[in-house]
């Protein structure tokens, strides 16, 4: 009798563990999608010359004036620039 409940005993573990193993979670691959790692493209940032925050080149406001190309984050900063140039000229 004790044989037969060890025996099952053994049986059950045995069970368990094949059981176990098959329903085993896989490791989680970390896929980071917020960071991409391959083709990053790499853009410069220009200063803006009234408020002086860095912006990627193509989201800035253009403008060349004399020559000279100016970067600017807004509308409204380009404005400033142009009305604080104009008093600097009067």
């Amino acid at each position: 009798m004790v044989i037969r409940f060890i025996l099952y005993a053994v049986i059950i573990y045995v069970l368990y563990r094949i059981i176990r193993y098959l329903f085993r979670t896989k490791p989680v691959q970390k896929n980071n999608d917020q960071f991409p790692s391959g083709n990053v493209q790499r853009e410069e940032l220009v200063e803006d010359t009234v408020c002086h925050t860095y912006i990627p080149i193509s989201q800035s406001y253009k403008k060349e004036l004399a020559g000279i190309k100016y970067y600017f984050c807004s509308k409204e900063c380009y404005d400033s620039f142009i009305s604080a140039r104009n008093k600097e000229r009067q």
